[in-house]
């Protein structure tokens, strides 16, 4: 009869890329559905032709400097986990639509409009699924679950009478 050494199994310890994927998908859960200002005074009449995002479809810089940082985090976390077969989180239909997008500032009235909106919707999209494809389906809409009743607890917890 041989004696076993058994212990306790340790839980695995999560990754560090795994915590700033987790991070920068909840950055980019925020930024996506609160903004840069979350508490900002808003008048829907003005703020197209006043506003920060005019009729020029001119953005802020502090929110499109956060985009960036968070797609950049989330790329290399991605590359790191999966190496160059992050690539194939996207699908190929939605790489398609995404280049459409693009294409589409040809026939453009005003085509530097449609390359920052189409930036963004790639920004965004290729963010999202190589999140999901990183932390998983089930994470991610657990976060998401989570980022969302946050948000919705602020909002409600903000309204005054």
């Amino acid at each position: 009869m041989a004696h076993e050494l058994t212990s306790p199994v340790a839980r695995p310890v999560p990754r560090l890329e795994s915590w700033l994927v987790d991070a920068a998908f909840v950055g980019l859960l925020l930024l996506a559905f609160v903004g840069v200002q979350p508490f900002a005074m808003r008048n829907p009449a003005t703020d197209l032709e006043m506003g920060p995002y005019t009729a020029t479809g001119g953005g802020d810089w502090v929110r499109q400097l956060f985009y960036v940082l968070l797609f950049a985090s989330i790329g290399a976390a991605a590359f790191f986990r999966r190496g160059i077969a992050f690539l194939k989180a996207m699908p190929p239909a939605l790489i398609a639509l995404l280049l459409w997008c693009l294409l589409s500032a040809l026939w453009a009235a005003v085509p530097d409009v449609v390359v920052r909106r189409a930036g963004l919707a790639i920004v965004v999209a290729v963010s999202t699924f190589l999140c999901v494809d990183t932390i998983g389906a089930e994470r991610a809409f657990r976060i998401w679950w989570f980022v969302l009743a946050g948000v919705l607890i602020v909002n409600w917890s903000s309204i005054r009478p």
